[in-house]
């Protein structure tokens, strides 16, 4: 990669680790780097992840790694051994459902475990894309990794970091399990890194008390994250994070998980919702002690014979070559108001308005997107705030609603009543109302006489609109909606980057942006994290927050993230430990829209500052996108965004 300071504390590309030869990232955390890279003794790819935790050690000009400081040596290299003892312990499986490690060793000061590279696609994907949700589909993915966990727990070992973004699914759609959590925990818990320790959601309340001297982890652990898993698949959402839950027992004593029972029981069989409860059950001695138990709850197959639960049924008496680089990242992955910079030059775009000094007054500065960023990476603590409940579904704007009216989230139901049909609708035809339809991203799908319509639209008036019109084609007999409303104030933005966003879609570029959070839901004080995976081009990044107050916040390239050049299908985080940039959420809350843009040239030189109207930048970046698309016929730009909520604390 020509950008070396975008890879951060990265090794470069074209590096020598033995006869190992680094070709790009694959992915980063706060514990690691995970690189793509060439045996060049075998000629084939692999995967290497660098044990590199970024709280305890730094890379030094001769590519060496060393503790920050001497108090920090010793924990270190605790962490260093652990890391290396986990590498030998999964070197020892060889089983189709578990990622395959071929060996493991020490250079640069610190430690390398050379991997299976595979390709493909993280559950996590497929579940975004409403795909592997059947319970025939999802037995198919959980019984084959129920028999990798139960050879992994057979040899005294436990997984510690199951969810779908760690499940990867081959070609032929086998799944594996990935990036095992073990060492990463043990560090966590003796630095006390909470935010990196755990996967909210996919975590069990033991994993947030674990201490070297007290481990009450076991295969229950496992079960409750794969169980957190496959309800993720069967009902849509991610679970209740086990600290909520904790909080909710505390206060009223009531459980706040909704049962995949009651989720599910128009779809699935009821012993199949009964088996994915007992895995959730917030204590570890009601859970399944073993997959072998666990896998006696469920029916032998999702197939033709699945009973559906019948309506009356409660819970009442339930126990609680080329190199594509397109691999898995690896990791697990952190009033008016008014703009203004602290006094140990912390920029603050939210929260309470600072008071006025002269030459304040003489600005109009910026209503505030809910972000604040921080120039320096501050040590981040323990605080049981930080993952709390997911709120409450606020009510949709009209078309004449304010920019901070609540809005309302994706709800995937169905839209309309089914109706008679004669004929299948045409495709061209639904194709040619979406296109009519304005502040709208739309995108169909037909199945048989169903119209499944995704993407987002700015106000409920067009959301009404482009039903009915789908209605009124022949042969359409339901329409099925997945749809997100945003704000309307939202309108030209979406009608901005739409083209680009389907030319990221029809031409598999492959640009794609994400959060490492359950439904994009951000809390007060926490920091705001993005997925990053760049195209398949060589690309310029562009990433964008849209706020509902009319403003945009440049996150990158900006003052914190200056280099925005990426290599082809290369991913990353932005936001995350060891970044220059650092956001965190503050008021006002809301719905607001985090844009990534990739280019195949630059599109402005240089950062444009780090807050400005929407409006105005709007305008630029249309004259500027039409300069490069002019200079250039070969010129490929696309686009891809995610929709996010931030809430208070309480």
């Amino acid at each position: 990669m020509s950008n070396e300071k975008r890879r951060h504390n990265a090794l470069p590309e074209g590096y020598r680790l033995h006869w190992y030869e680094i070709h790009t990232i694959l992915g980063r955390g706060g514990f690691g780097i995970t690189y793509l890279a060439l045996d060049t003794n075998l000629n084939h790819e692999v995967a290497i992840k660098e044990f590199l935790p970024t709280d305890l050690a730094m890379r030094a000009s001769d590519s060496s790694i060393h503790p920050i400081s001497d108090e920090h040596t010793e924990i270190f290299e605790w962490g260093l051994n652990r890391f290396i003892n986990e590498a030998q312990t999964l070197a020892q499986f060889r089983h189709p459902n578990i990622v395959l490690v071929h060996s493991v060793f020490e250079a640069n000061g610190t430690a390398y475990m050379v991997m299976e590279y595979e390709k493909g696609e993280s559950l996590e994907e497929a579940f975004n894309q409403r795909r592997l949700t059947t319970e025939k589909e999802l037995l198919g993915i959980l019984f084959p990794l129920m028999d990798g966990l139960q050879r992994i727990h057979e040899s005294g070992f436990v997984h510690r970091d199951i969810k779908p973004k760690n499940i990867y699914l081959r070609a032929d759609g086998r799944p594996i399990l990935l990036d095992f959590g073990s060492a990463r925990q043990a560090l966590g818990v003796e630095t006390r890194t909470l935010t990196t320790l755990v996967s909210p959601g996919y975590a069990p309340f033991e994993q947030y008390n674990a201490t070297r001297e007290s481990d009450k982890q076991g295969p229950w652990t496992d079960i409750y994250a794969l169980g957190a898993t496959i309800y993720r698949g069967m009902s849509g959402k991610s679970p209740v994070d086990a600290l909520a839950r904790a909080n909710a027992k505390l206060e009223n004593n009531r459980d706040i998980l909704e049962p995949a029972v009651d989720l599910g029981r128009d779809k699935f069989s009821h012993r199949f919702l009964e088996a994915i409860d007992r895995a959730l059950c917030f204590t570890p001695e009601e859970r399944p002690q073993s997959i072998a138990e666990w896998r006696a709850m469920f029916p032998d197959s999702g197939g033709d014979n699945v009973q559906v639960a019948p309506a009356g049924v409660g819970t009442a008496n339930r126990p609680r070559q080329p190199i594509d680089r397109d691999a898995p990242t690896q990791v697990s992955p952190d009033t008016a108001a008014q703009t203004r910079f602290t006094e140990d030059g912390t920029l603050i775009v939210g929260g309470a308005a600072a008071p006025p000094s002269a030459a304040a007054t003489a600005k109009s500065p910026l209503r505030s997107p809910i972000v604040i960023l921080v120039a320096l990476v501050a040590v981040i603590g323990i605080a049981i705030g930080v993952w709390r409940l997911q709120p409450t579904t606020p009510t949709a704007p009209d078309m004449e609603a304010k920019p901070t009216t609540p809005e309302v989230e994706s709800r995937p139901t169905a839209v309309t009543a089914p109706k008679a049909a004669s004929a299948k609708p045409s495709m061209a035809e639904v194709t040619a109302i979406l296109g009519s339809i304005p502040c709208s991203i739309l995108q169909a799908s037909i199945n048989d006489r169903s119209v499944l319509l995704r993407g987002y639209v700015a106000g409920s008036a067009f959301m009404q609109r482009v039903v009915t019109s789908l209605n009124s084609l022949e042969g359409v007999a339901e329409v099925k909606s997945t749809v997100e409303e945003v704000p309307t104030v939202f309108c030209q933005t979406l009608e901005l980057y739409a083209p680009l966003i389907e030319a990221n879609r029809d031409a598999g570029h492959g640009t794609a942006i994400s959060t490492p959070n359950a439904d994009n839901v951000f809390v007060e004080g926490e920091r705001l994290i993005a997925n990053l995976k760049a195209p398949t081009f060589k690309s310029w990044l562009y990433i964008d927050y849209f706020a509902h107050d009319g403003s945009v916040v440049h996150m990158m390239p900006s003052p914190g993230e200056e280099f925005n050049e990426a290599d082809p299908r290369e991913s990353f985080q932005i936001g995350e430990p060891g970044d220059i940039g650092l956001w965190e959420v503050a008021p006002p809350f809301g719905t607001e829209i985090v844009v990534m843009l990739a280019t195949s040239a630059p599109v402005f030189e240089g950062a444009r500052g780090q807050l400005e109207e929407a409006a105005d930048y709007r305008a630029a970046l249309r004259k500027r996108l039409a300069a490069l698309e002019s200079a250039s016929n070969a010129a490929r730009i696309s686009a891809d965004l995610v929709v996010i909520r931030t809430t208070p604390k309480s």
